[in-house]
């Protein structure tokens, strides 16, 4: 008797993006359907308040392999994230944005790194179509989250990844409730590769990144990856 085959997660994010979600199924599909391995896209609805929840729905109608996951509220992006892992049960699981930012045909070879070996293998973002000071802001955060980081930092690093069941359980086994994703995949440690790829444009509608929710974004980084700030804190 063979053996049953492997399983994939793919975890996607979504929040008021009626316009970008059926463009991304019919975008990732074709390039799951020719990996050796059994498939499920599992959209987490972050409380979208638009017709985002009925695009999904009608998907799901369609093919059974799409899966939805629903929050009570807006929770924020790596809080969706986390629920989305701890909803799916697979083998190995994938996180992909849908705006198409990132290009679902990278996870041919994120999985074939996988297959290898590898737990995790991840995105990194060599270049982005953003202004110079964004560009810059970027490489500071960096500089600085790997002075103080109580761990190895992964450099450009992209929760653009995949990575197997082992690496989800220990993310899970954190329970926080300030995740920051790829701090914790770079926290599991075991075996990581990189992948070097260069992000596209938002095909559809605005971004829901300004400059605040950055910084936001920016300090979950350097409490999820560093005690530093709580030990500045007391020594001050």
């Amino acid at each position: 008797m063979s053996a049953p085959r492997r399983t994939l997660a793919v975890i996607v994010p979504c929040h008021n993006e009626t316009e970008n979600v059926v463009p991304f199924y019919e975008s990732a599909k074709p390039v799951l359907e020719r990996l050796p391995i059994d498939w499920s896209l599992v959209f987490v609805n972050d409380a979208s308040t638009d017709d985002t929840l009925d695009k999904i729905l009608a998907l799901r109608q369609k093919d059974p392999r799409v899966k939805l996951a629903t929050l009570s509220r807006n929770f924020g992006y790596h809080a969706a994230l986390v629920a989305g892992l701890a909803n799916a049960d697979a083998d190995l699981y994938a996180i992909v944005d849908v705006d198409g930012e990132d290009p679902p045909a990278l996870l041919e070879t994120f999985h074939a790194a996988v297959a290898k070996g590898a737990h995790t293998v991840y995105g990194i973002r060599s270049e982005r179509p953003e202004p110079a000071w964004l560009v810059f802001l970027r490489w500071l955060f960096y500089w600085i989250n790997r002075k103080i980081a109580d761990g190895p930092i992964r450099l450009w690093m992209a929760e653009f990844s995949m990575f197997t069941r082992t690496v989800r359980d220990y993310i899970l086994a954190n329970k926080t409730t300030f995740p920051f994703l790829r701090a914790e995949l770079a926290y599991v440690g075991l075996r990581m590769e990189g992948v070097p790829y260069a992000r596209r444009p938002r095909l559809r509608g605005n971004s829901h990144y300004n400059v605040f929710s950055m910084a936001k974004f920016a300090v979950a980084g350097f409490l999820a990856s560093s005690t530093f700030p709580l030990r500045a804190s007391l020594y001050l």
